[in-house]
């Protein structure tokens, strides 16, 4: 592996199961959604990312808003 050319950082690889000594460069997307499918078609076991819990926004009281 050539390290010395790196043009982004981080520069990400990814190392499929029993291929530990040939690890594949990412050169995708640097959002959550492209870098998860990336792992989606290259991995070895398939698995699946847990659904995000909405958080509900608590409204804040006078006293609260008036600290701020």
């Amino acid at each position: 592996m050539d390290f010395c050319c790196l043009h982004s950082f981080p520069t990400l690889y990814f190392a499929p199961m029993k291929s530990k000594d040939t690890p594949k460069k990412y050169n995708g997307g640097r959002d959550v959604n492209s870098f998860v499918e990336y792992l989606k078609r290259e991995a070895t076991n398939t698995f699946e990312v847990p659904a995000e819990e909405k958080k509900k926004k608590k409204k804040k009281t006078k006293k609260e808003k008036d600290e701020l």
